[in-house]
């Protein structure tokens, strides 16, 4: 965007030049056609090719474009690896008893009441 700003900026510089200099050339269309016409015209040019720019380099300098686009790139050449289900054969870690020293010496509290079965009924 930056560049076809630039290059709108050059073609409203020649535009303005053979404007001053013969304004027919340019306002072939009106009856009398006179170099404030050429003025107004260039000026709201120019003020078009100002937008385009500063939208250009604001758009270069946001991360979050950048970022956008990389994820997009990414995303599409990313393949998701699907869990395969456990089969039952893997050991299952065993827990420490209730009350061993590892308990305690991490904080945990244990209730006798608690770790006992529930009662049949």
């Amino acid at each position: 965007m930056i560049a076809s700003s630039i290059s709108f900026f050059m073609l409203i510089l020649i535009y303005f030049c053979l404007g001053m200099y013969k304004p027919r050339m340019v306002l072939f269309g009106m009856k009398k056609p006179n170099r404030l016409s050429v003025i107004i015209f260039t000026s709201i040019a120019v003020m078009m090719a100002a937008t385009m720019f500063g939208a250009g380099v604001k758009h270069k300098q946001d991360p979050l474009s950048e970022q956008t686009a990389e994820t997009t790139k990414s995303e599409a050449k990313t393949t998701i690896e699907i869990p395969k289900p456990a089969d039952g054969n893997e050991p299952v870690p065993e827990l420490p008893p209730p009350g061993s020293s590892s308990e305690k010496s991490a904080g945990v509290k244990t209730d006798v009441k608690a770790e006992a079965e529930p009662t049949k009924q």
